[in-house]
């Protein structure tokens, strides 16, 4: 399954593969629903995350002009592979 899907189709259930496009990569990543501020953590809007938080995440919409981003969303997506078959051992 080589065909890149549109991010708007995306499931919010599970873990996909998220890409930009124009990227040469792809990343396991899955939806984050949107967080109020905490005493301990400032808050952001929902939107997809890679596993490793580091390639796309939410923006922040909301709180002081200063404390405001843009996010940096996906726009394509895949089902994850299967894992790999693990051969049967011989007797």
């Amino acid at each position: 399954m080589n065909d890149w899907l549109p991010i708007d189709s995306a499931p919010r259930d599970r873990q996909i593969l998220i890409c930009r496009e124009g990227d040469e990569c792809s990343h396991a990543g899955f939806w984050q629903e949107a967080v109020e501020d905490g005493v301990d953590y400032m808050g952001e809007d929902a939107g997809f995350v890679d596993v490793h938080f580091q390639n796309f995440y939410p923006s922040r919409s909301f709180g002081q002009m200063g404390s405001r981003y843009p996010g940096r969303q996906p726009t394509l997506w895949q089902p994850l592979p299967p894992p790999p078959s693990t051969p049967e051992k011989a007797e």
